[in-house]
């Protein structure tokens, strides 16, 4: 039987050999060269240009080569990929909503490019984030538009938030009869629209020393003369175009 000697290792080779490295430029942000092997790898996170120089040496340190060269990194298309934004109500708190971009090369930058959310709507340019509390119903179309960090083709996207609302209605059906010379007070109540309400009386009159808060709808003072007194009320609410609501009631003064 045969015992194979194996050669010994030449004393001019590297103990701990580095033969592959990058003596200028730069990587494209993403990348790595492992320096054993020579392999590039990673996923590259900046389109751009990046050119480089390569050197490679043996084991011995005494023979190198370089070589100039670039890497090309292009941005993938952009994309929206938000296919629709949720209705909203008047007066509520809108779901807080995020629009999804893709491709290109992050952060990214949004912006309404056509039309006008619905008052009291946002849009957070560097989130894509929509949110606040509508205070306008209706249909509003807008035309969302996305761009990237490095300037890649920008896309855009029409979108519509549509906002309902409950009718604005004065629910007091009739008042309290009061007494002349005595203290009189009663609340006006209204549902729906957008609070604050303003109040005001449209037509006929209030009994007289009886008068009206027209930001609380609160009735009160002191009549100073009996009948029976008519008048239309009227309450306003902060929607964009403002919401109007009337209804005729009366006091009695005894």
């Amino acid at each position: 039987m045969t015992t194979w000697k194996s050669d010994p290792m030449p004393s001019t080779w590297k103990s701990d050999p580095v033969p592959w490295s990058i003596p200028s430029g730069k990587l494209p942000p993403g990348l790595s060269l492992n320096t054993a092997t020579g392999v590039l790898s990673g996923t590259p996170t900046g389109a751009g240009n990046y050119p480089i120089t390569v050197r490679v040496e043996d084991y011995t340190g005494s023979t190198a080569a370089t070589k100039s060269m670039e890497i090309v990194v292009s941005a993938t298309a952009l994309g929206i990929g938000t296919a629709n934004l949720p209705a909203g109500s008047v007066g509520a708190s809108y779901t807080s909503t995020t629009l999804t971009g893709t491709g290109g090369i992050k952060p990214y930058s949004w912006r309404v490019a056509v039309g006008k959310l619905p008052p009291g709507l946002g849009l957070v340019g560097t989130t894509g984030v929509i949110s606040g509390t509508p205070l306008g119903a209706g249909s509003y179309p807008v035309t969302i538009i996305l761009e990237d960090a490095v300037g890649t083709t920008p896309v855009t996207k029409e979108l519509t938030v549509t906002v309902s609302t409950a009718s604005l209605n004065i629910n007091t059906s009739s008042l309290t009869a009061a007494s002349a010379t005595v203290s009189y007070s009663a609340t006006l109540a209204a549902t729906g629209g957008v609070k604050p309400y303003v109040w005001s009386v449209s037509a006929g009159s209030l009994p007289p020393g009886i008068g009206l808060n027209t930001a609380t709808g609160v009735l009160s003072g002191k009549p100073t003369a009996k009948g029976t007194y008519g008048f239309t009320l009227q309450v306003c609410d902060q929607q964009n175009p403002v919401a109007v609501t009337t209804k005729t009631l009366s006091i009695t003064v005894n």
